[in-house]
């Protein structure tokens, strides 16, 4: 039987959560998070992530980096938040692949041509006097 199983049964059969860190030599925190897990989960075994964040962690695979290439050099006014958004990673993640694809980028130039472009397609743009 798992550890964490043989301690949240200990607990269930009336022992203290020191008593039960102390007899299968783990800190009390564990057995508090055993606990916490089998009360939300109905296991004290850590639950595999699905939200928004863990799916980005994944990255681009290999097999789409000649798009992200392509996708980068004909948006080069774009900035990092916005191809990550196009692929569905994080913002410092694209760093990352802009390394691994071999592509430099100024980020100042690019952040204001992305600002005025913006600017210019929502009518916001400042008129010069």
């Amino acid at each position: 039987m798992d550890l964490r199983k043989r301690v949240i049964q200990a607990l269930e059969e009336g022992m203290t959560q020191n008593e039960v860190s102390e007899r299968f030599e783990v800190s009390v925190s564990a057995v508090q998070d055993w606990v916490k897990l089998n009360r939300e989960y109905g296991s004290p075994a850590k639950q595999k992530r699905s939200n928004e964040s863990y799916d980005k962690k994944r990255g681009i695979p290999d097999s789409r980096l000649d798009e992200f290439k392509e996708y980068v050099l004909s948006h080069p006014e774009l900035i990092n938040q916005e191809i990550g958004d196009h692929f569905g990673v994080s913002d410092s993640s694209i760093e990352r692949y802009l390394k691994k694809v071999k592509i430099t980028r100024k980020k100042r130039l690019m952040a204001i041509k992305s600002v005025q472009k913006r600017q210019e397609r929502s009518g916001k743009s400042k008129s010069k006097k």
